[in-house]
């Protein structure tokens, strides 16, 4: 996918620097930035090049008037905590400019989607799917499928969803959340859900991104299908992820027919014979449920690995993927990711 194209311009130059390379540094594959000292080079280039999106330093009444007329979204970064609407275009925002990065890169994310959704809206059906779910509460499916997603930033953007109780993702990776995917699905069930609402549950995770999971379990326990299919619609029209990696727990409601909506299924086991057991109910239990089409769409995978070995500290994403159990899941992927579902 081609890199959104930035323009940015501030007279503070510490600040601006600050900023761009915070940009460079962590949103690199995402964006192409141009980065400009004063206003006369912004306005000649912005007359020879198509910006997705101009970021301004502070509100500048002789740039607006000069910008007028300019197609590209653009994004002013304000001292103040708040800033009234100036009626400069339908596609201008605000924001303070000493908030923390992550908040002004959704904003960015935000207005630029708004442009991307008014020239290409694509379907649910154009997404690719992946649920992993493991019957018997493999230790290490959530790692499994944060590795998978990982590998798959090449197909395009890439958005994990996590669905399962008490998974311990928030400890493990050291984040916190205010705003996580039991506001998002309130606002769907409210019909009140826009872009901006839902990029502030979203965060990025090295070259993917995470809809910061369900904290309250009951909210997670009153999930269902509806808002499920609510959800991926909503992706589906307004932001571009492509790709879309589910794990499953087995407090969801409806949870076959969201299984049967992936394109591909993983079944995550473990060896012994207790372990089998409860697989083969599982399995049991699918063939009664499903149509035959399912599985061949459907695999199991046993890993042979425990999360006795993992540790806080350091980016653990990182220390998972350098580690042996990530080269077994490279491994497995680089021989066929879909190839041999039977």
């Amino acid at each position: 996918m081609a890199r959104l194209k930035v323009a940015v311009y501030d007279s503070d130059r510490t600040y601006r620097e600050r900023f761009a390379a915070y940009l460079m540094r962590e949103q690199a594959e995402e964006m192409e930035l141009s980065v400009f000292s004063s206003t006369d080079y912004l306005l000649e280039a912005v007359r020879k090049t198509e910006f997705h999106l101009i970021v301004l330093g502070a509100w500048d009444e002789e740039v607006f008037g000069l910008l007028s007329g300019k197609r590209a979204p653009t994004l002013v970064l304000t001292e103040e905590d708040t800033k009234e609407a100036l009626s400069f275009s339908e596609e201008i925002a605000y924001t303070p400019k000493y908030r923390p990065m992550d908040e002004i890169t959704r904003k960015i994310y935000l207005l630029t989607d708004r442009r991307q959704v008014q020239r290409t809206i694509h379907t649910a059906a154009d997404m690719d799917i992946t649920g992993v779910y493991s019957p018997v509460k493999h230790e290490m499916q959530m790692m499994f499928s944060l590795l998978y997603a990982k590998e798959r930033t090449s197909d395009g953007r890439t958005l994990y969803l996590n669905l399962m109780e008490y998974s311990g993702f928030y400890g493990m990776f050291g984040m916190d959340a205010d705003y996580d995917m039991g506001d998002v699905i309130l606002r769907l069930r409210e019909k009140r859900l826009c872009t901006e609402e839902f990029y502030r549950g979203i965060c990025k995770m090295g070259d993917f991104f995470v809809l910061c999971p369900f904290r309250n379990p009951e909210n997670l326990l009153e999930f269902h299908m509806e808002d499920y299919r609510g959800l991926l619609k909503f992706i589906s029209e307004y932001t571009d992820f492509k790709t879309v990696i589910v794990d499953f727990g087995s407090q969801t409601q409806d949870f076959a027919e969201m299984l049967n909506t992936c394109k591909y299924v993983y079944c995550i086991e473990k060896s012994g014979f207790y372990f089998q057991c409860r697989t083969e109910e599982f399995k049991n239990y699918l063939e009664k449920t499903m149509e035959e089409a399912f599985f061949e769409r459907f695999r199991t995978l046993e890993l042979p690995f425990q999360a006795k070995w993992i540790h806080g500290g350091g980016n653990l994403l990182e220390q998972l993927g350098w580690s042996e159990f990530g080269d077994y899941v490279r491994r497995y992927l680089e021989g066929g990711i879909h190839e041999s579902f039977e």
